[in-house]
Parts: C-alpha cells; sequence; structure tokens
C-alpha cells in the first residue's frame, strides 16, 4: 500500500501565509498541522488524533464573516436549493430552533450574524456542517448546523468566555444606566465574530469584568474544540497621542474583518455615554501570539468634556458602529468605515473624521483616503450621522456605496473618495421618501433646532445581486425606515453607477428602527434562484401606539420575509402560519444567514431558529471514516 502523491497538493488561505493541504478533495488546516500531518494529511488526522479543517474539493458555501463577504455585498450567490418556487408557505417553514443555555440558564441575547463553516472535523463526534453562534453572555458555541441528531442536543462545543464569580459579562446598566435602552441586560459578545478558514481560527472579542475593572479580550478559537490557540487570549490595550483606550466605555459593536494578514478591531460608544473616541485597531496572529500593528484614532484633537456640544463641531466622539456591519475591504486590503457624529477638521488640516468614510492601511492604519460629508455640521447637529450604517464594495471594485441615518445613500469612486481632491461622492440620493422638517439639536451641538431634508435612516444597508447585463444585470436592494424594500438597477461601467429611481418596490412599509435588515440568495444569476430575505420587527405585534417607533428602545417580535428579487413580489413570511413558524423577539441589526437550503436567524429569545423546505431530504456529511480508500491503492 502507498499514498498516491497526486492526492496532496499544497493549499493557501485569505489569511494565513500558511494555510495546510488538500488530500483526496479534502482541505486540512489548523495550527496543529505537523510534519506528520504535511506529508499523510487526512491519515495523520486519524493516526494523530489531530482535528483539522476538511471540505470537499468542489468548495461548499462558508459564511466566515459579517454580511458573507469582505465586500460587505450581503449575498450568497451560490444557494442551490431555495427558490423562488419551492419557498412559499406549503414547502418551506421553521424546521427547529437550537436553544442557547450557559448551565441552564438562558444563553443570552445575540447581536452577532451566525456564521457558518461546512464540513468541519469535530473530535469524537466525525464530520459536521457547523453554525457558530456568539452571545452577549460571553457564550461561543458550536452546533450542528443539520439539527440535532438522534439522542443528541446538537451542541459540538461551547465556551463561556466570562465564568462567574471571579469573571463576570458586563451589564449594560453598569455602563450606560438608563434610558439606555439600546442593549439590554449583558454586553459580552456583540460584534460578528471572524473565521480564519485556512488557520482553523474563530477571532472574537470579549468583555468582561472583575474586581481590578474592566476588560476587552481578543480570543483566536480552535474551530474544531472552542479551546483558546496558543497566545490567546489578549487584552485589548491601546493609547494614540494622548488618548488612552477605555474597555468600560468604548462599545466594540462593528464585526471584525480580515485585511492584509490582519485582524481589523473597531469601536463607538454606548449611546454616546461621554468621554468617548471611535477606535480602530489592527493585530497580527502568527499562531503564538497577538501584536499590535496599527492603531488609529478618529477624532484625537476633539473635546471629550461633558459641556463640550456648547460649541459646534467640538465634541470629540467619531464612534464607529455601522449597525454592527464589518469594515469593507478591497482587493488591495484597504479597510473601509464610516465614521458617525463628532468633529470633524481634516479639509482643514486637522486630524478628525466625524461623519467621513476613511480607506486605512490595514497594517499601521495609516489613512489611506477620506471624505468628510459636505454637509457634516448639519447632520452631526441633528444626530443623523453617516456612521448608522456601513459601506458595501461593487463587485468589481470600482464603486463604494452606502449610507447613514439622513437616509440619503451615496457612490464613491473606489479610487478617490474626494477628500484630498475636493471632489466626493459621484451620486446621492434619498434612498426613501424624504421631507423638509426640523429636528432638535443632539448632544454634540449647542441647543437649538436643526433643518433640513431628510429621509428614513439607512441602517442596515444595502445588499447586492451581482447578474451580467444579459441576466438583467446587478440590482442593489435596500430597506430603509418609514419606507418599503427598494431594487436598483446597478450600471457598473456607468458614472454615475445607480439608476435613481427604483426599478421595483415591495408592498410592505417599516415606518420604526432598523426597517428590514437583508439577505441575497441565489444560484448565480438565475433568475428563479433570486430571493431577498428581510430580518425585521413585526409591525403588527405589541402595544399600538409603540409599533412606528420599531425597535429602538423596545422589544419587538421578530418576523422573516422573502421577496423574488426579480421583481420584489412576497414569496413568504413567518406569520403566514404563526403556530409553525414563528421566529421569536427580534434580534435587531443581524442579518439571516442563509446556506445550503436554510436560513438561520438569530433571536432575543434565547434561541436560534432554523427554517427550510419541510419535505426536503437534506444530508448530512459524509462520514469521513468512508474516505479513507481514497488514499491508497494496492
Amino acid at each position: 500500500m502507498s499514498i498516491k502523491h497526486r492526492w496532496l497538493k499544497p493549499v493557501t488561505g485569505p489569511y494565513s501565509e500558511a494555510a495546510g493541504y488538500e488530500v483526496a478533495g479534502l482541505r486540512f488546516v489548523g495550527h496543529e498541522a505537523s510534519d506528520c500531518m504535511a506529508r499523510f494529511a487526512l491519515a495523520a488526522a486519524m493516526v494523530c488524533g489531530i482535528a483539522p479543517q476538511a471540505t470537499r474539493a468542489e468548495e461548499p458555501v462558508a459564511v466566515w464573516t459579517s454580511r458573507y463577504d469582505q465586500y460587505r455585498t450581503g449575498a450568497n450567490p451560490k444557494e442551490k436549493l431555495l427558490n423562488t418556487e419551492n419557498v412559499n408557505p406549503n414547502t418551506f417553514g421553521l424546521l427547529f430552533f437550537y436553544t442557547l443555555l450557559r448551565n441552564g440558564e438562558p444563553g443570552g441575547d445575540v447581536y452577532a450574524q451566525p456564521l457558518y463553516v461546512p464540513n468541519l472535523v469535530i473530535p469524537g463526534k466525525g464530520l459536521r456542517n457547523v453554525l457558530l453562534v456568539a452571545t452577549m453572555n460571553d457564550m461561543v458555541i458550536a452546533l450542528d448546523a443539520d439539527g440535532p441528531p438522534p439522542g443528541s442536543d446538537g451542541v459540538l462545543w461551547s465556551r463561556s468566555l466570562g465564568t462567574p464569580p471571579t469573571v463576570s459579562t458586563i451589564l449594560e446598566g453598569e455602563i450606560c444606566p438608563a434610558p439606555c435602552t439600546n442593549i439590554r441586560g449583558d454586553a459580552g459578545i456583540t460584534s460578528t465574530p471572524v473565521v480564519d478558514l485556512a488557520r482553523g481560527a474563530l477571532f472574537l472579542v470579549a468583555r468582561t469584568a472583575d474586581g481590578s475593572g474592566y476588560h476587552q479580550w481578543l480570543h483566536a478559537l480552535d474551530l474544531s474544540t472552542g479551546g483558546d490557540l496558543p497566545g490567546s487570549p489578549a487584552e485589548i490595550q491601546a493609547s494614540f497621542r494622548n488618548r488612552t483606550f477605555d474597555p468600560e466605555i468604548q462599545n466594540q459593536r462593528v464585526g471584525l474583518a480580515l485585511a492584509g494578514g490582519r485582524i481589523i478591531i473597531a469601536w463607538g460608544s454606548h449611546e454616546d455615554k461621554k468621554p468617548y473616541h471611535g477606535w480602530v485597531l489592527s493585530y497580527r496572529y502568527d499562531g503564538r501570539v497577538f501584536t499590535q500593528t496599527g492603531v488609529f484614532n478618529t477624532t484625537p484633537n476633539g473635546d471629550t468634556h461633558f459641556l463640550c456640544g456648547w460649541t459646534a463641531n467640538n465634541c470629540a466622539h467619531g464612534g464607529i458602529w455601522q449597525s454592527g456591519r464589518a469594515p469593507a475591504v478591497d482587493d488591495s486590503g484597504r479597510v473601509i468605515l464610516f465614521i458617525g457624529n463628532g468633529k470633524a477638521d481634516r479639509a482643514n488640516g486637522g486630524e478628525d473624521y466625524g461623519n467621513s468614510i476613511v480607506a486605512l492601511d490595514p497594517r499601521t492604519l495609516a489613512v489611506n483616503d477620506w471624505h468628510t460629508a459636505s454637509n457634516h455640521i448639519e447632520i452631526n447637529a441633528a444626530d443623523l450621522d453617516l456612521g448608522g450604517s456601513g459601506p458595501m464594495i461593487a463587485p468589481g471594485g470600482r464603486w463604494i456605496v452606502g449610507g447613514g441615518k439622513q437616509g440619503v445613500m451615496y457612490t464613491w469612486r473606489a479610487a478617490d473618495f474626494g477628500g484630498a481632491s475636493g471632489g466626493g461622492p459621484v451620486q446621492q440620493f434619498f434612498a426613501g421618501d424624504s421631507h423638509w422638517g426640523c429636528l432638535p439639536a443632539g448632544g454634540d451641538s449647542p441647543p437649538g433646532l436643526i433643518c433640513l431634508n431628510h429621509a428614513g435612516h439607512i441602517m442596515g444597508g444595502p445588499v447586492y445581486w451581482d447578474r451580467p447585463s444579459q441576466d438583467g444585470g446587478p440590482m442593489l436592494y435596500n430597506w430603509s425606515e418609514d419606507s418599503e424594500l427598494r431594487a436598483y438597477r446597478f450600471h457598473p461601467d456607468v458614472e454615475p453607477p445607480i439608476d435613481e429611481t427604483p426599478a421595483f418596490r415591495g408592498p410592505d412599509i417599516l415606518k420604526g428602527h432598523p426597517a428590514g435588515i437583508l439577505t441575497l440568495s441565489a444560484d448565480g444569476s438565475s433568475a428563479k434562484s433570486g430571493i431577498v430575505w428581510a430580518a425585521a420587527y413585526d409591525a403588527d405585534s405589541g402595544d399600538p401606539s409603540d409599533r412606528d417607533h420599531g425597535a429602538l428602545h423596545y422589544v419587538r417580535d421578530g418576523i422573516l420575509r422573502a421577496y423574488a428579487a426579480t421583481d420584489l413580489r412576497p414569496l413568504w413570511h413567518s406569520e403566514m402560519n404563526p403556530g409553525r413558524d414563528r421566529l421569536g423577539i427580534f434580534a435587531k441589526f443581524v442579518p439571516p444567514t442563509v446556506v445550503n437550503g436554510r436560513v438561520y436567524m438569530a433571536t432575543f429569545s434565547n434561541r436560534i431558529a432554523v427554517y427550510g423546505l419541510l419535505r426536503h431530504p437534506y444530508r448530512r456529511p459524509v462520514p469521513i471514516g468512508s474516505l479513507i480508500p481514497l488514499l491508497f491503492h494496492d
């Protein structure tokens, strides 16, 4: 017997310099990949007791990062099973729930998008498709994405990163007393982690408190076991000029990103509790230790005094939160972010970037490009900041698209945002119905009224269907507050690229916060395969007097909706058959994770809801033992 050499070849990944080996159409990666594994891969995995990651040669879809990809398109273009014909009340609905528990107690709300890793070898459990869930109780749970096997609860592994009584998760009320209600209960893992498929690692930020104070930790967890990898966790600390990072005040809401061989982490505030800044940190992980390589403070020269707002354009602030969206990353590795309310003076030679789009070098976090909103004084005063959502890079890399709380959708040239050149966005239009109105000035400005045109907030932000022109061309979808779901034709070779009159409008209007949080699923450009999924609050639930407020300061029942992407006709929603399909409490800002014929939904009900085809014979991964004969021949 001998090993077929043609089965063994090196593979690389998007983040790690060394990834692993592919054998018999299976990929094996991870920090345990020793010389034994490098030479014999699958055999070493079995003999040496190693639990590597494995994927088929025909690469299955992995949802490894916030909004599916580094461009943040919000799209899974490789969904083979779900389509506009079978997503209907008769054939599609709730398959099962996963209850999230910690020592028998509720596992916590989920603000992070569930991530999906296919064909992962779990020690003692075999080859599994894995759903990774992080909770506000500092729990990380790996679930069998295909449902609990007979006699099992479906939990493949779980970790509690804040263990009482010596260490605990942080209560939001401790950091930001009433009336702070944007986040309820614990403030543990708030952001969406990121998976390094090549290294076999899950990177995340957890928050804890103990007798010495508040802490934030960067973890690298082994995908197969949930254990900390060498050098993990590392306590997050930083300074910039005379500013020091405060782990109590700074809210790590933005999803993590991988760029240029670095882990990128950004922070905002807890409902503007002062003093705060926007921070971005970059870390390199070499498998042994985390090394901080870059620090960026959005408003280093801003005033942090609690009366700073008595002078316009003076308060520091500049938080980065983007309704949870991770930074966009372009093909050169630049990190692209929207910054919220705060001092802005870069156009006058300063160093403060409130209400700006910036592109940062991933290694040093030096500013590569920028543009500050021309009306930043007004939107800053009216709390209509750009940072309410995050940027999306249109495939092809030519355009950056996104908007914020004024309700304006912007398009920038990726090659020149316009800050240094004196230009700016090539396009801007209201993504909802605009109106002139006067709003009371917020805490960043002197008291008074700010009068301006505005539409419903853009919070969830756009998603994108990349289709060739012969199949209808690309489409951009957005659902702003006080509006309906809208679809826009997108022309990547034209300036400006977006047809500002919607091609289609959905029938459902959501007046309240945050409207619809979207995902696009499709099998390439096939017309019948395109579905726009929307996670939203249920406008027909709750106290009638509060319905127009949405979920800003209220806990609301949730609803999952599906529309045909070609014309936005309704296909299905979870209240068509509430006894079977009801979702639970709405997890605001969390998009549906649509992959492998199922839809995974976070909730604030201590559970994950899983939807799919009711009578489809879903298949689990092939047991790894049946693949051993592929390695040998006589």
